[in-house]
């Protein structure tokens, strides 16, 4: 007849085990109860005043700026910002470039964790129209704003920005492969 363990428990490498009291079969003790994290106090500034780099993506950007973080690691309260330098975005054989940017943090965002807001413009002037595009708000709730002067629609505007700032030649040799692919 085998031996079977008593009820007190057995140390086996999976951990301690018990003997049910209905069924009388073995099972797993439940695990201890986790610690609680430990929450500590943030008091820390980041001073970059250049040579902040954002790269990627069609993205080319150089930014500076001052990141202060306060509060505690269970709710840290970011504040501060980084206002570009230089920039510009390149998407298939156009390129826009930045006039203004800034990334600015202020505490929380609309779902109540560490969001910043931005302000981005980009422009192109072609034929005496300037169109610009704009993006703010929140980074998980950008706001995109297509404007020109002159007024123009926006099915313009965006024509402006992405397929008129190439030269006529350039957007043949761009575009025109795609459309004609037997014509070198």
């Amino acid at each position: 007849m085998a031996a079977t363990p008593r009820s007190t428990g057995v140390s086996r490498s999976l951990g301690v085990v018990a003997r049910h009291p209905s069924l009388g079969l073995l099972q797993k003790a439940p695990p201890p109860p986790a610690t609680p994290a430990v929450v500590i106090g943030l008091d820390l500034t980041v001073d970059a005043p250049q040579q902040v780099f954002v790269r990627g993506r069609g993205l080319d950007a150089e930014a500076g700026g001052e990141l202060h973080v306060a509060g505690t690691t269970a709710a840290p309260q970011v504040s501060g910002g980084f206002e570009m330098r230089h920039g510009k975005f390149d998407l298939g054989g156009i390129s826009l470039k930045f006039t203004s940017g800034k990334v600015s943090f202020n505490g929380t965002g609309l779902t109540q964790k560490i969001d910043p807001t931005l302000d981005f413009e980009a422009a192109s002037t072609s034929g005496g129209i300037t169109a610009k595009l704009a993006v703010t708000g929140y980074a998980d709730a950008p706001k995109i704003k297509l404007t020109s002067v002159p007024d123009l629609p926006q099915d313009e505007i965006l024509a402006r920005l992405l397929l008129l700032v190439l030269s006529p030649e350039r957007f043949l040799q761009t575009h025109l492969p795609l459309y004609m692919p037997d014509i070198e």
